[in-house]
């Protein structure tokens, strides 16, 4: 990776346990009959960043931590191809990105010093064109967490029975098919790079578009089988290994 703060380029390595953090400018809208509406301020809003510790010579990480403090814009960093900010995108070039945080930078041992960065991404971002948009196959880690509930009021009401005499019931809000009803999931997925990069523009792309979840390729994750207008709610992945990533996502189908 190549960093470059007031003007200078600095080649450095980093330790693979980086932290990338893709946040989709969307906002998820709970309506009175319990639905999911989803709003959507678009690609540019969204937002980019990763956390990273940098690992070199004494001498070497103290000359970047004094352009660090020397830098009054934006710094740039050239990843050489390294997918710090998620597998579907296009690292072919340099990224302009804020940097902030306090800067700590223990000494290793007598030889190397480490520091950690957390830096944001503010120039347009590219997903990469080789990679197909389409959902790939999920590789579940068990347990599943799935979440059913009903949707009643928190109050008894009173009513006159029959001669006079008073009794409790429970207000239960109506629809056609009874109380309201939500489900959700939160799934733990292993993906290889291919299969990651191919799941990252799949949400890119979808973004809080319902789609089909089709189960005659993927787990039955909903009750009665119900695998239409699923919107992925939550989404975070972090590398494992240079083969693998451990992906969270949190689906629903309660769209309104």
């Amino acid at each position: 990776m190549i960093i470059t703060a007031n003007s200078v380029p600095h080649s450095v390595d980093i330790l693979k346990r980086f932290k990338p953090v893709y946040k989709r400018a969307l906002a998820f809208v709970e309506l009175m009959s319990g639905k999911i509406r989803v709003s959507d301020r678009g690609t540019e809003s969204d937002k980019y960043s990763c956390t990273f510790t940098v690992i070199g010579d004494n001498v070497d990480i103290e000359a970047l931590i004094s352009d660090l403090n020397l830098e009054s814009g934006q710094i740039t960093i050239d990843t050489e191809g390294g997918k710090i900010f998620g597998p579907g995108i296009d690292h072919s070039s340099p990224f302009t990105c804020n940097i902030g945080g306090v800067f700590r930078y223990p000494v290793r041992d007598p030889l190397t010093t480490v520091i950690e960065l957390t830096v944001m991404v503010v120039s347009p971002v590219i997903y990469d064109a080789s990679v197909p948009i389409e959902l790939p196959e999920l590789y579940y880690q068990l347990p599943i967490e799935r979440i059913l509930s009903n949707q009643v009021t928190t109050f008894d009401s009173m009513t006159t029975g029959d001669y006079g005499r008073t009794k409790m019931f429970r207000n239960i809000i109506p629809t056609v098919n009874g109380p309201i009803t939500k489900q959700s999931v939160k799934v733990k997925l292993k993906q290889c790079n291919e299969e990651m990069a191919k799941l990252h523009r799949f949400v890119a792309d979808t973004r809080g578009d319902p789609f089909t979840l089709a189960t005659n390729t993927h787990l039955e994750l909903f009750l009665n089988s119900n695998s239409e207008d699923v919107i992925i709610k939550d989404f975070k992945f972090v590398p494992d290994g240079l083969k693998f990533w451990n992906v969270t996502m949190t689906l629903t189908n309660d769209v309104a």
